[in-house]
């Protein structure tokens, strides 16, 4: 047998609360330290393949 409990639907995030404000103020610091992660990661790629490269492929950057 199930209680009303048991079938209760989490309630949607509410902007107001003291956590919401907590989390929108690290999303920036956190984009930032996945960017120089990513960064980092292509970097290394492009090293590890770097004996594959050809004068054709030198006109195209993977940064864009």
């Amino acid at each position: 047998m199930t209680t009303s409990s048991e079938n209760c639907v989490p309630s949607a995030p509410r902007p107001e609360g003291n956590h919401w404000s907590e989390l929108t103020a690290s999303l920036p610091e956190s984009v930032a330290t996945l960017d120089r992660w990513m960064d980092d990661q292509l970097e290394q790629l492009e090293m590890e393949q770097r004996a594959f490269v050809t004068h054709r492929s030198l006109r195209k950057n993977l940064r864009g």
